[in-house]
C-alpha cells in the first residue's frame, strides 16, 4: 500500500468529521446506554462489571472523591522522584559501566588480525557463555525477564510502603483505564501493517495537523480542575480514559480498520470506539468507575482554539465552567468582575499574550496607549494595537519628528513592521551613514519604498565592504541577483507572501555558499536552498504551535548555520517589511529579533564597522568582540524585539 486511491481519499472527509464530532460532542450522556458499554468492556476484560457513579464534569468527579485524600497538603512529589531517579540512576550506571567495557573490548579488538580474533571471539565464548552460547540464549533471556519482573514487583512494593499517600484507596481495587483503553495496542497492530509516512499523510489528511487538536481542549480541562486535585492520589486522577484526548489518533485508526481493511482485535476495537463515542471522561476502577457528563457548550476561535469573552468557553450541566481566551485560561482576576470593569494597567502586568489580546479586544480604544505599542515584542498584538489605536493618535502621541514624512507612509502600508521601521530610520538619521543615504533619496525625491530599498542596499554593500577589508583572502562567492520575475515564479506557490524587501535582497544576491557569512557565521540562503528549508520549518504541526503561541504561522528561512535561521516572517498581503524571527537551533521557540530585513542589516553593518565583531585569525572566522554591545546596536534600530538573542546577548 504505497498511497491511498482517489476512492479512498473521498472518504476522509467522512471521519474527519465523525471524530471531531464525537471529541467536541456537547450532547447528554444517554446512562443506559453507558452502564450497558461499560459492562460490556469490563466482561472483555473477564471482569464483573461494577456500580457506575455518574458525574456532571471531571470537576464533579474531583468532588466525588476527595473523600479519599490521604493528605491535607498538595503531595510533595519531589520524595518519591528523588527515590526514583536513585533507583534508575544505579540501573543506567550499570548499563553504561557494561557499554563502555564492551565499547573499549571492540575498539581494541577491531584492530586484530583475522586468526587473532578467533582466539578472542573463543576466549569471549567460554569466559560469557551466557551472552555467547547461542543454545542457552533463548533460556538465559527467559531467566533475565524473570528476574526484571520479579525486581520490578519488589520495587513496586517498596514504594507502596514508604508512599502510600500516592495509592489507590483499597475498595477502589486496580485502575483499569490502560486496560480498558485499546489506543495502544490498537496502535502497534496497525502500524505494523501501514508505513509511518501513509500513518502520516493520513493524519495530515484528517487535519491532525493541524486544524483538529482536541488534546488542547483536553490540556485546558486538566489545567483548568489540577487545582482541586493537588492532594489526591494521581492514580485517582489520571486513571481516565477521554474522548478528547485520544480522537485525533482514533479517526486514523477508525480510517485505517474500516477503509483500509487493517486487521485488529475487532471486539475489543468496538468496544473502544463505543466509549469513546457515548462517554465524557471515565474513570474505571476495578471496584467502582465514575463516567462524568459531556460539556454543555464549548466556543471556539476561527483556529480551533477553545474561546469567549464575557462568558465561559466551556460548560458543564451541573454548572462547571472554565474561562478561556484563544486557548489560554483567564485568571481569577479576570472572572471576578465583569468585562466592563477590566483595567487598562493590567495590559502592562500580564504576562500572557493571549490575555494581553483579551484586553485590546475589551478595552475602549481610548484607554489603550500607544507607550504599549513601543514596549509590545509580539508581532501580532503590534498589529491589533495599531488597529485599534489609529494612525492619527498614533502620529499625535508618538514623541518624534517626522521631518522625512514616512510614518505617515509606513502606517498606510497595512504592516506593523513598516511603522518600526520608519520610527527607526528616524531615531537613527543623523548616524553617518544613515544620514548619507537619506541625502540621496532626498534629492531623488523618492518614496518610502525606495528608501528603504536604498538603505537595505547600502547596509549590505557595507557589510561586504568590512569583509574584504578586514578577512584575509576573503572570496565573495554571493551568487548574482535573480531578476524580479525569477524570484516570483519561485516563490508563487507559497500559501503566504513575502514583503517587497525580501525581493530586494534576492535581487541584489542569490544568497552564498556557507564561507560568506552575513551575520557573523550564518550565511545567506540561495532562494533554492532557502525554499527546502522553508518545508522543514512550516510543516502543519509547526504553523498549529505558532498559531497556539500567537504567533505568525508563517516563517521564511534567509540565513542557516546547521539548523539555526533567520527567517522572515510570511504574511496574507503585500508589503514593504516584514519581522525577522530567530529559530535556535536546539529546537528552542522563535523570537523577534529584527523589525525588517532593512533594520536588521543596518544593524549588522553597524556591527561591523564599531568594532562589536572581530576577525579571528586562530580561527579564520568572524566572532563578537563585545555582545553586549552588540545587542545594544540591535536594539537601537530594532526597537521593541527581543532583549537577547542568546544568553549572552547579542
Amino acid at each position: 500500500m504505497s498511497q491511498l486511491t482517489p476512492e479512498q481519499e473521498q472518504q476522509i472527509p467522512s471521519y474527519a468529521k465523525k471524530w471531531r464530532d464525537i471529541a467536541y460532542s456537547t450532547e447528554p450522556i444517554d446512562r443506559e446506554k453507558v452502564t450497558e458499554i461499560i459492562s460490556r468492556a469490563y466482561f472483555l476484560l473477564d471482569k464483573k462489571a461494577p456500580p457506575i457513579i455518574f458525574c456532571g464534569s471531571p470537576f464533579d468527579y474531583l468532588q466525588k472523591i476527595s473523600v479519599f485524600a490521604n493528605n491535607s497538603q498538595p503531595l510533595d512529589f519531589s520524595r518519591i522522584a528523588d527515590r526514583l531517579n536513585l533507583h534508575f540512576g544505579k540501573i543506567f550506571q550499570e548499563l553504561g559501566d557494561f557499554h563502555k567495557q564492551a565499547t573499549d573490548l571492540a575498539k581494541e579488538s577491531s584492530e586484530l588480525n583475522p586468526k587473532m580474533q578467533m582466539s578472542v571471539d573463543e576466549v569471549l565464548q567460554e569466559s560469557f557463555p551466557e551472552v555467547f552460547n547461542l543454545d542457552e540464549l533463548e533460556s538465559n533471556v527467559e531467566q533475565w525477564q524473570k528476574e526484571r519482573k520479579e525486581a520490578s514487583q519488589q520495587f513496586q512494593q517498596e514504594l507502596k510502603e514508604s508512599f502510600p499517600e500516592f495509592e489507590l484507596p483499597e475498595e477502589f481495587g486496580e485502575g483499569l483505564n490502560t486496560a480498558l483503553d485499546y489506543h495502544n495496542k490498537v496502535q502497534s497492530e496497525i502500524l505494523r501493517q501501514i508505513t509511518h509516512e501513509q500513518r502520516s499523510y493520513i493524519s495530515e489528511l484528517l487535519g491532525n495537523r493541524s486544524t483538529f487538536k482536541p488534546r488542547i481542549l483536553y490540556n485546558l480541562i486538566d489545567k483548568a480542575i489540577r487545582p482541586y486535585s493537588e492532594n489526591l492520589a494521581p492514580r485517582l486522577v489520571y486513571n481516565a480514559i477521554s474522548n478528547i484526548s485520544c480522537a485525533d489518533n482514533y479517526n486514523w485508526f477508525d480510517f485505517s480498520i474500516s477503509v483500509l481493511g487493517c486487521d485488529c482485535d475487532l471486539e475489543w476495537w468496538q468496544s473502544s470506539v463505543d466509549i469513546m463515542q457515548n462517554c465524557g471522561y471515565v474513570y474505571p476502577f476495578e471496584n467502582i468507575c465514575y463516567v462524568c457528563d459531556r460539556p454543555s457548550k464549548i466556543l471556539f476561535d476561527e483556529n480551533g482554539l477553545a474561546h469567549a469573552l464575557g462568558e465561559p468557553a466551556i460548560e458543564y450541566r451541573d454548572g462547571f465552567k472554565i474561562f478561556v481566551c484563544h486557548g489560554t485560561l483567564f485568571t481569577e482576576k479576570y472572572i471576578s468582575v465583569p468585562i466592563s470593569q477590566w483595567q487598562p494597567q493590567w495590559y502592562i502586568e500580564e504576562k500572557e499574550s493571549r490575555l494581553r489580546e483579551a484586553l485590546i479586544e475589551v478595552l475602549p480604544s481610548d484607554q489603550l496607549q500607544v507607550e504599549w505599542l513601543l514596549a509590545e515584542e509580539n508581532t501580532n498584538l503590534r498589529q491589533l494595537l495599531t488597529n485599534k489605536i489609529g494612525h492619527e493618535r498614533i502620529l499625535n502621541d508618538i514623541k518624534i519628528n517626522d521631518d522625512l514624512n514616512i510614518l505617515s507612509q509606513s502606517l498606510q502600508d497595512n504592516s506593523a513592521s513598516s511603522f518600526w521601521v520608519a520610527y527607526a530610520i528616524l531615531k537613527n538619521q543623523l548616524e553617518p551613514k544613515i544620514q548619507k543615504v537619506i541625502e540621496k533619496w532626498k534629492i531623488s525625491r523618492g518614496t518610502f519604498r525606495e528608501l528603504l530599498q536604498m538603505l537595505l542596499i547600502d547596509s549590505l554593500e557595507r557589510i561586504l565592504a568590512w569583509q574584504n577589508q578586514n578577512v584575509p583572502d576573503y572570496e565573495d562567492d554571493f551568487q548574482q541577483g535573480l531578476t524580479y520575475e525569477e524570484i516570483e515564479e519561485k516563490v508563487k506557490d507559497l500559501p503566504f507572501k513575502l514583503p517587497r524587501e525580501f525581493y530586494h535582497l534576492y535581487q541584489w544576491r542569490n544568497g552564498s555558499s556557507r564561507e560568506s557569512g552575513i551575520f557573523l557565521y550564518l550565511y545567506h540562503c540561495p532562494i533554492e536552498q532557502a525554499l527546502e528549508y522553508n518545508e522543514y520549518i512550516n510543516y502543519p504541526e509547526s504553523i498549529g504551535m505558532r498559531i497556539e503561541d500567537n504567533c505568525s504561522p508563517y516563517l521564511f528561512p534567509l540565513f542557516d548555520f546547521d539548523g539555526e535561521y533567520f527567517a522572515i516572517q510570511g504574511i496574507a498581503n503585500e508589503v514593504e517589511t516584514s519581522f525577522v524571527c530567530h529559530i535556535g537551533a536546539d529546537g528552542g521557540g522563535e523570537k523577534l529579533i529584527f523589525n525588517s530585513l532593512t533594520t536588521m542589516m543596518m544593524a549588522i553593518a553597524e556591527s561591523y564597522e564599531s568594532g562589536v565583531y572581530i576577525y579571528e585569525p586562530e580561527y579564520n572566522s568572524v566572532s563578537w568582540e563585545d555582545m553586549e554591545k552588540s545587542g545594544q546596536i540591535r536594539l537601537k534600530y530594532n526597537i521593541g524585539t527581543a532583549k537577547r538573542i542568546y544568553g549572552e546577548g547579542g
